[in-house]
């Protein structure tokens, strides 16, 4: 049926010549595009801390629960597994790897979803309300383009929501413990060490296709040290700007502005170079690391570095 279904979309694309298509490949950019980390990373310095954290929190460690899931399930793409289903457009060079469940919707409902919790707990419904559909449309996107099935995006969103009630509560009752935070730091590590473990020792399938690796485990074992730097790279982050710097999110509108333009702008690079030139330049797993682990560090410590060492001189 979810076959069936993406063959419907399939038609439905090929008889309105691709109309849509061009929109679909935004929105899917747009979720795993630098903007998204951006703007978290400008609520964080310039705007509230708290509700900062609260979303690079849940970006980071919803990609660790979902690598974990591509890499326990192990499902092939829909064209894989059915030859008859042709990707739209450009979405099959990010469509690599393992189907189950999607990496797009995941990053959009961790992004956005984060921001709809937020929003809706303060009571702000038509913002919170555009995001998620925001999130929905994402989700569809994958469908519409015949990279995803139904069911990849399901579980993509629901995993997703239960990562961010889960974070939620955590730092709730971080705050609640006076050593609270040391406490999730050492676990956090605990698991990242742990994920690394189960995915380079746990069998992966080797299927070919006319003499062709269908999925390399290789890569898959790279894609998830990416997902383990981006959660180190949080909880790194984090408890040094916790227990060292304590910084304060500016007053002044000029100096919000000055701190977003002047962290923004190295984020933008940092993030895009380091993560391109980690992964095409070097390739190798402690690369791939390396390039989500520096973006974290840099937005929960760094910056919150210069913004008090400035502000004292205020």
């Amino acid at each position: 049926m979810d076959i069936d279904y993406l063959l419907l979309l399939q038609e439905f694309r090929n008889s309105t010549n691709n109309l849509l298509t061009p929109f679909m490949e935004w929105i899917s950019w747009l979720s795993i595009s630098c903007w998204p980390f951006i703007v978290c990373a400008c609520i964080y310095w310039a705007f509230c801390k708290k509700s900062g954290t609260f979303l690079l929190i849940c970006s980071s460690f919803g990609y660790l629960v979902n690598a974990t899931f591509k890499n326990t399930f192990c499902v092939y793409r829909p064209w894989i597994r059915d030859a008859s289903i042709i990707p739209a457009g450009d979405s099959i060079v990010t469509a690599t790897g393992y189907s189950f469940p999607s990496g797009h919707t995941q990053a959009a409902t961790a992004y956005y979803g984060g921001g709809a919790w937020l929003l809706f707990k303060s009571k702000r419904f038509w913002i919170g309300t555009a995001l998620i559909l925001m999130i929905l449309v994402t989700g569809f996107s994958r469908n519409y383009l015949g990279v995803h099935t139904p069911q990849d995006v399901v579980v993509a969103l629901l995993a997703t929501f239960c990562v961010i009630v889960f974070n939620s509560y955590i730092l709730h009752t971080i705050e609640q413990h006076k050593n609270g935070d040391l406490l999730f730091f050492g676990i956090g590590i605990i698991t990242v060490i742990a994920f690394l473990c189960y995915i380079t020792f746990k069998p992966y399938p080797m299927d070919y296709i006319d003499g062709k690796l269908l999925v390399d485990p290789e890569k898959m074992q790279k894609d998830c040290w990416g997902a383990a730097g981006a959660f180190s790279g949080f909880l790194v982050g984090w408890i040094i700007e916790r227990r060292f710097i304590k910084f304060r999110t500016p007053k002044k509108v000029l100096s919000k502005i000055t701190w977003i333009i002047l962290g923004g702008i190295p984020l933008y690079f940092i993030y895009n170079e380091t993560y391109g030139w980690t992964v095409g330049t070097i390739g190798s797993s402690y690369a791939r690391f390396v390039g989500m682990f520096v973006p974290y560090v840099y937005t929960l410590a760094v910056v919150p570095c210069f913004i008090k060492l400035f502000s004292r001189k205020d």
